[in-house]
């Protein structure tokens, strides 16, 4: 995923090609691009304020080329620093329990 992920100055980028785990689905049979499922995690304070459907309408204008050659599905975790500590402490708690 070639997009300009530099624009949102990022705290924390995270990348994943989860396109193997979707090979042959109905979905993607006939597609011409062999990564058509990613994940991303983006920490920004460039989201701070900004509700979570723009946020997602910004990450899809970054990768609107993947999109348009085929990218069948795109799931994300898009938060602030505040946001993702606050996330990953709640986590660290539950994994305790």
């Amino acid at each position: 995923i070639a997009g300009n992920w530099k624009a949102f100055k990022p705290v924390a980028l995270d990348v994943r090609d989860d396109s193997a785990s979707h090979r042959g689905h109905a979905g993607v049979r006939g597609l011409k691009v062999a990564e058509t499922h990613f994940y991303f995690t983006v920490v920004s304070e460039k989201f701070q304020g900004v509700p979570r459907p723009e946020r997602e309408r910004q990450v899809q204008a970054i990768i609107a080329d993947e999109i348009a050659a085929g990218l069948h599905a795109a799931g994300s975790v898009l938060r602030t620093p505040e946001e993702d500590a606050k996330a990953r402490k709640k986590s660290a708690e539950n994994a305790q329990r």
